[in-house]
């Protein structure tokens, strides 16, 4: 795999002092800054990954951050697409902003983060979710809310591999449609309804 990153050549490196200020009094709070000391603010960021020479992911945001001392990278206002082996867009995920690791091209969005698959009209929204490249997958370990085939789903967690054929989601509750893939053995019926409390799920899987 070979990444490329495409950056503005105007960047700003700012230095920030050990302690923090209060902005409105002046006065030093004696509290450690989050951030270290070097880094820059670049506007503007796009890095494209291929394989084999034809691009599979293409990474967007308005703004980052970049430390000298290491390879993290915080995206913020970030878009991320996934193309077929033809080039073809499959999905995007989006989010309010992103840590991108520049080595391994981990990534993890945080901050209404939202997949759209576009070849399956499936939406995924959680609070994190963790790209992965390495191990081709992109999921989510925490509580997770679905629309697929407009059927509306929760679940404890969510895992796909970065194709889209295999959507995995722990727990479900709602309408499981045939496609996704329930790990935890809740012994709800591929296809069939969960019982919510208003009815139930008859021998063929079909809610009445």
């Amino acid at each position: 795999m070979t990444a490329r990153a495409l950056l503005p050549a105007l960047a700003a490196t700012l230095l920030v002092a050990a302690a923090c200020t209060d902005e409105t009094t002046g006065a030093d709070t004696g509290r450690e800054p989050f951030i270290p000391t070097d880094y820059q603010i670049i506007e503007g960021f796009e890095l494209t990954q291929t394989v084999d020479g034809v691009r599979n992911a293409e990474i967007v945001a308005d703004s980052t951050w970049q430390w000298a001392d290491s390879t993290a990278v915080r995206l913020f206002g970030v878009q991320m697409n996934f193309f077929d082996s033809l080039g073809v867009r499959t999905a995007r995920a989006t989010a309010n902003e992103a840590r991108l690791d520049s080595e391994s091209r981990d990534m993890e969005l945080r901050g209404n983060a939202l997949l759209n698959v576009l070849t399956q009209n499936t939406t995924v929204q959680s609070p994190v979710l963790y790209y992965a490249p390495e191990f081709d997958e992109i999921r989510s370990d925490t509580i997770t809310r679905a629309v697929i085939d407009g059927r509306p789903i929760t679940g404890t967690r969510f895992e796909s591999d970065l194709q889209f054929r295999n959507i995995t989601i722990d727990s479900p509750v709602g309408a499981i449609p045939d496609m996704v893939l329930d790990t935890m053995g809740t012994g709800v019926p591929v296809g069939g309804d969960v019982d919510d409390g208003r009815g139930g799920v008859d021998d063929s899987g079909e809610g009445r």
